[in-house]
């Protein structure tokens, strides 16, 4: 029976604790792991944070972008993201990327909540 418990507590433990990794929980952490993929040329893991629909986004950066043109460059850091809620299930994130050759640039992505879970939407602007 003692060992039932420890082994339910343990459970619990490590269910809390990996909940707190999960990307897609808050608007801000969903849009900090989609930058930190996006710039690390890790597009595998971009999918994982965009909508079904930014898929072909996805795929357009994996074309544009071969894996020898992230050589040496994979550390991103993102300053502070800025959520401007525009509905319960909707927001805009902006925020500062700085690379690893200190550039700053400026991102502003639409995040949308699904399912109980946030990912990023990316759109095409299109001139008619």
């Amino acid at each position: 029976m003692k060992r039932s418990i420890v082994f339910v507590a343990v459970c619990a433990l490590v269910c809390a604790l990996t909940g707190c990794n999960n990307p897609h929980r808050s608007p801000k952490a969903i849009d900090k792991a989609y930058i930190e993929s996006v710039y690390s040329g890790r597009f595998d893991d971009t999918k994982k944070f965009v909508t079904p629909e930014s898929y072909p986004m996805v795929d357009f950066f994996v074309k544009a972008f071969p894996p020898s043109a992230f050589e040496g460059r994979n550390e991103v850091e993102c300053g502070k993201i800025e959520v401007e809620m525009t509905s319960d299930s909707t927001a805009v994130c902006k925020g500062k990327v700085r690379l690893c050759t200190g550039r700053e640039v400026n991102e502003t992505h639409k995040v949308v909540k699904r399912d109980g879970k946030w990912y990023v939407y990316l759109w095409q602007e299109r001139n008619q």
